[in-house]
């Protein structure tokens, strides 16, 4: 039986990246991408994460999303991501999964846009 999708955690997982691609072949390909420290680029997560990009863009081209999670949200993405990783195994469509990942880009978004207003708010008063 061969696979729908495979998940892949990239979490310190460079090395793993590279020795996996060639098993994962033309199978789509949901990378889960931790968030760690966003505002410092110096940042050893910060740069694993730069690695971590640039070795998904060398890997075989295929149908792929990432969905990002961290300490806060693990639990969330989980419960949600499980039901669109469901939904995709019951239907068929990538998009599924791709939705996911565009509902998580909007909360992220807005929540900053939230946090900026809050802030700005505060420093005019």
């Amino acid at each position: 039986m061969a696979p729908a999708v495979f998940v892949i955690n990239t979490f310190w997982a460079d090395e793993l990246l590279q020795q996996v691609d060639p098993f994962v072949g033309q199978t789509p390909v949901v990378y889960l991408r931790r968030q760690l420290f966003e505002g410092l680029k110096n940042s050893v997560e910060a740069n694993s994460n730069q690695n971590t990009s640039l070795i998904i863009q060398k890997m075989t081209p295929r149908l792929s999303v990432r969905w990002d999670y961290g300490s806060q949200t693990s639990d969330e993405v989980a419960s949600y991501g499980a039901r669109a990783l469901f939904r995709f195994l019951q239907d068929g469509r990538f998009s599924i999964l791709e939705d996911f990942a565009h509902a998580q880009t909007y909360e992220m978004l807005k929540s900053s846009c939230g946090s900026a207003a809050g802030l700005a708010r505060h420093a005019n008063t």
